[in-house]
C-alpha cells in the first residue's frame, strides 16, 4: 500500500480543503481509504451481495468526487 506522507494524518477537513483547492487526488485517496472499509461493511449489510455493495460504495465515491469541488468550494472560500 502507498503511503501518503503527511496526509494520512489531516484531518478530514483539510483533505477536503485540498480537493475543493486543488483537485487534489491524494486527499480523496485518503478519504477513501478511511470510509470505503465502512461503507462497504454496511452496504454488503443491507444489500446482502457483494458485487451490488462495492457497486453502491463505487457510486458514493463518484458522487462525492464530482460534487466536492462546487460545494467545497462554496464552503470554504
Amino acid at each position: 500500500m502507498t503511503t501518503h506522507s503527511g496526509y494520512e494524518t489531516m484531518a478530514e477537513l483539510e483533505l477536503f480543503r485540498l480537493v475543493a483547492a486543488k483537485d487534489d487526488e491524494t486527499a480523496f485517496t485518503v478519504i477513501y481509504r478511511r470510509y470505503a472499509p465502512t461503507l462497504y461493511s454496511l452496504a454488503l449489510h443491507y444489500l446482502a451481495d457483494e458485487e451490488a455493495a462495492k457497486d453502491a460504495v463505487q457510486h458514493v465515491f463518484v458522487r462525492l468526487w464530482e460534487q466536492c469541488i462546487a460545494a467545497c468550494y462554496k464552503l470554504f472560500k
